[in-house]
């Protein structure tokens, strides 16, 4: 484990052991994350939907259930990613899925077969989500060649270019090259249109 990864590690227990002050350092480290992933949400939202203080909660929460449910013995999963993902998966189901309106008699809501909110919900929520990000890691994992799946999770753990062609014994342009195909490749695939 690099110096990174250990003290992202070390952040991520604290942050399990109920410490708030490495929690706000975690969201200070991915508050350009967060900022994007709220940008997204009011781009495709009808003004006055929901407001960007709540968004941002949402994805603050979310950022938290990562840091919760992250293990490094996945070594295939930059906790990066996985941050991205959960925050994705989070924002869309709050804020981009069509949800039923909340003023339904009690009639309407068994009428309408709605399910009453639970206590598992999050539980469940972290299960989905953690599904999603098996199931797009393998996906990632069909898609980029070796080389580029070594640069490329080299690169989500914080790595240079030259740390990484020093670590795989490649030249940096090579490390350069296979790093931008596989950012081409993923943004292909994440992003088709």
């Amino acid at each position: 484990m690099n110096m990174k990864e250990s003290a992202l590690a070390d952040l991520l227990k604290a942050i399990k052991e109920g410490s708030d002050v490495a929690f706000e350092t975690l969201i200070a480290q991915y508050e350009p994350l967060l900022c994007a992933s709220v940008s997204r949400v009011q781009c495709k939202l009808a003004p006055l939907v929901a407001d960007e203080q709540d968004i941002m909660q949402e994805a603050r929460c979310a950022l938290y259930r990562a840091a919760m449910s992250f293990s490094f013995e996945q070594a295939h999963v930059t906790f990066g990613l996985y941050a991205e993902i959960c925050i994705r998966n989070a924002l869309t189901s709050k804020f981009l899925r069509k949800k039923p309106s909340s003023e339904c008699s009690l009639d309407e809501i068994v009428d309408k077969g709605i399910e009453p909110a639970s206590p598992l919900g999050d539980a469940l929520d972290t299960l989905i989500e953690n599904e999603a990000a098996e199931l797009l890691y393998a996906i990632i994992r069909r898609t980029l060649s070796p080389l580029e799946l070594s640069v490329f999770e080299l690169h989500e753990q914080g790595l240079s270019t030259l740390e990484i062609a020093t670590r795989l014994s490649r030249s940096q342009k090579s490390v350069e090259n296979a790093l931008a195909r596989a950012v081409k490749k993923l943004r292909k695939m994440l992003a088709p249109d």
